[in-house]
């Protein structure tokens, strides 16, 4: 072979060489580039977990306060509930003894209607939550 043929083939593969190596930098800093997207894309992942996390746990927690304070006003109307009925028992059994003066009506009216008055309320409080 000859000088010249030889140094045209170094020439030639000194040329592919340089070509590969640039094409080798280019793919390394593709490979680095989505790795760095990559890392960050985990990141996000992550972070959208931990807020799902917290959503739920405070959809949980208000979900159960709200219960409680469903149960504590029912318990309310049941107890005010329980009272009234109590009251007019006690109404009905002193009519059944006793004849009663025109101003014990009036009180007794007058007690019918607050009792009246408070049953309403509390159920304007149910039903407003």
């Amino acid at each position: 072979m000859a000088k010249s043929e030889c140094e045209n083939e170094i020439s030639e593969i000194q040329a592919q060489l340089n070509v590969v190596e640039t094409s080798l930098a280019a793919i390394t800093n593709d490979a680095s580039s989505l790795q760095t997207k990559l890392s960050e894309a985990k990141q996000k992942q992550n972070t959208l977990m931990k807020r799902e996390q917290a959503a739920v746990v405070q959809l949980h927690t208000r979900r159960q306060i709200d219960s409680s304070k469903l149960e504590s006003v029912s318990q309310r109307y049941e107890q005010l509930h329980q009272k009234i009925e109590n009251l007019e028992s006690q109404v009905e059994a002193y009519d059944v003894t006793s004849n009663p003066s025109l101003e014990e009506q009036f009180r007794k009216l007058e007690a019918d209607s607050k009792v009246e008055t408070e049953l309403q309320e509390l159920k304007a409080k149910v039903a407003n939550g």
